[in-house]
């Protein structure tokens, strides 16, 4: 289903920028705390979107079992 196809690709995606930022905490590249924070609530919300998008991909793929 192309549905599926879409979610898992943005999922991909989502997963590749959260760990580019993940890496750039680890390795200190915030400048200041507030440059700290910012990129703690991109990983924060970019987790909170890759959540929402699993719950639906999983009901799209619940719902292509059914059929």
């Amino acid at each position: 289903m192309m549905e599926t196809r879409v979610l898992e690709f943005l999922l991909k995606n989502i997963k590749t920028i959260e760990d580019q930022y993940t890496v750039a905490i680890a390795g200190k590249s915030a400048k200041n705390y507030d440059e700290y924070c910012e990129m703690c609530g991109v990983i924060k919300g970019l987790s909170f979107c890759k959540q929402e998008i699993d719950t639906v991909l999983k009901r799209f793929i619940a719902d292509e079992d059914l059929e």
